[in-house]
């Protein structure tokens, strides 16, 4: 008799415990980055989408499964992560070409692969416009979104739209 009341007792707790959860309960936890690179969707792997604050800047980035990254760096209102928008307003390259990324700013960047059959090629992007809203900032995460236009040395230029972060860890 005991045996069956704990095997009844099991099948009522097991059942419990999958009936209680609706859809709308799952919470998401993992960090999530992604855009639109030109034209192309581009999502990073969630594992290596990372924040860090430091000195008046979080930056953040995230890498996709072909190893490319978006990199954000946002000088803050204070010491503190804030809600807000930050506007990219850098030129990284001066006339000659040369790379000069300048303290004090808020920056993007999209760091490419190189192109086996054109190792020439430069694929490490720098914005030059563009802004990074942080949306909310809850129990040391950040969401938001960020767009901006970007130049390699060679001066050509790419867009990053629709980007998106949420539950990025402040670290």
């Amino acid at each position: 008799m005991k045996t069956k009341l704990f095997l009844l007792f099991a099948i009522f707790t097991f059942s419990s415990l999958f009936t209680s959860c609706k859809k709308e309960d799952v919470i998401e936890i993992l960090p999530n980055m992604s855009a639109t690179v030109d034209g192309t969707e581009w999502k990073a792997t969630p594992s290596v989408v990372a924040g860090k604050e430091d000195s008046g800047y979080f930056s953040f980035m995230g890498y996709n499964l072909n190893g490319n990254k978006i990199n954000i760096v946002v000088k803050m209102n204070g010491n503190a992560v804030s809600t807000g928008t930050y506007t990219i307003s850098l030129n990284p390259f001066g006339d000659d070409g040369n790379l000069n990324l300048p303290e004090l700013t808020t920056y993007g960047s999209y760091l490419g692969n190189k192109d086996e059959e054109d190792d020439e090629a430069d694929t490490n992007y720098y914005s030059t416009s563009g802004s990074v809203i942080i949306s909310s900032v809850d129990e040391k995460k950040i969401n938001g979104t960020f767009s901006f236009t970007a130049r390699n040395k060679s001066l050509e230029e790419i867009e990053i739209t629709n980007g998106k972060f949420s539950n990025v860890s402040i670290l």
